[in-house]
């Protein structure tokens, strides 16, 4: 009953935090050494949401004055042994944390060749081979940087939901293999695990730009964890099996709440008119109760 109430308290101040986040607001300015990539980067960030606002500007002597008011820069470079770059870049990241440098065409191994052209720490820049704007790997730095933005963030700026929601299910997968491997007692983790999931797609969600209650979450858990019964059983069965069983139940709960975490991810990506009809397919394959 103690666990029951705890992981009840748990989801209540996760579905507030969650709402606080959602409600701030959060600036990008991009800054592009060559305009042709200007409007590339204006596209991949274009906001869906009033609290995401997001402005792509030339990389010139009023770039500390651009980016006074902005939460993240975004410093897009081809050519970094440019000597106004380093001038430039310099005066941006001494005035605004979280500043990044894209190096388009850049290759991973030159790294700390490039940073050092531009006369900044290689942890500032992400080499982008292939000319991606905005590479997965700034996305999940951005991501993290604003971790208690990340809801209106990734709700606001759709680039940065893929790695919004990949930090959302590392976090509860491994949050929920520590619970089953830890807690002895086949069954006794049962309330944690299920809370947990819970919370995991009320941030899903959060970062869709949806809101939810405690009932719909439920619900969409039922939806999308339908297929997981016999990880559940094995699971608990795992309990009572000397030796490695306590190893086992924490892989199998990170792997089955991996796998559910996917299925809220492709689940709330659909959007409204795709995840209704979803919704009413799944629940004609579950066992109806006599």
């Amino acid at each position: 009953m103690a666990r029951l109430t705890s992981a009840a308290n748990d989801i209540v101040r996760a579905g507030r935090d969650i709402a606080k986040s959602q409600a701030m607001e959060v600036r990008i300015v991009g800054l592009v050494q060559n305009a042709d990539d200007r409007l590339t980067l204006a596209t991949r960030l274009a906001a869906h949401t009033d609290s995401g606002i997001a402005t792509v500007k030339a990389l010139g002597p009023h770039s500390v004055k651009d980016v006074a008011e902005a939460d993240v820069a975004i410093i897009v470079v081809r050519d970094p042994s440019d000597p106004t770059v380093s001038e430039r870049v310099d005066a941006v990241a001494a005035r605004r944390r979280n500043t990044y440098v894209v190096a388009l065409g850049s290759a991973t191994e030159a790294l700390d060749r490039v940073a050092a052209e531009i006369g900044v720490r290689a942890s500032m820049v992400v080499c982008s081979p292939h000319g991606d704007v905005i590479p997965d790997e700034l996305a999940d730095r951005v991501v993290k940087a604003m971790a208690e933005r990340k809801y209106a963030l990734a709700a606001a700026f759709p680039v940065f939901r893929p790695a919004a929601v990949a930090s959302v299910i590392s976090a509860t997968s491994w949050q929920n293999a520590a619970v089953a491997t830890f807690l002895g007692v086949p069954g006794a983790d049962m309330p944690v695990l299920t809370a947990n999931q819970i919370k995991m797609v009320l941030e899903i969600a959060a970062v869709y730009g949806e809101t939810i209650g405690f009932e719909r979450a439920k619900e969409i858990l039922a939806v999308v964890a339908g297929g997981f019964t016999l990880r559940t059983i094995a699971r608990e069965a795992l309990g009572f099996v000397p030796g490695p069983g306590w190893l086992l139940k924490g892989g199998i709960a990170y792997s089955g709440t991996v796998a559910i975490g996917k299925a809220a991810e492709r689940y709330f990506a659909l959007g409204p008119d795709g995840r209704a009809g979803l919704a009413s397919r799944l629940r004609r394959r579950l066992p109806q109760k006599t």
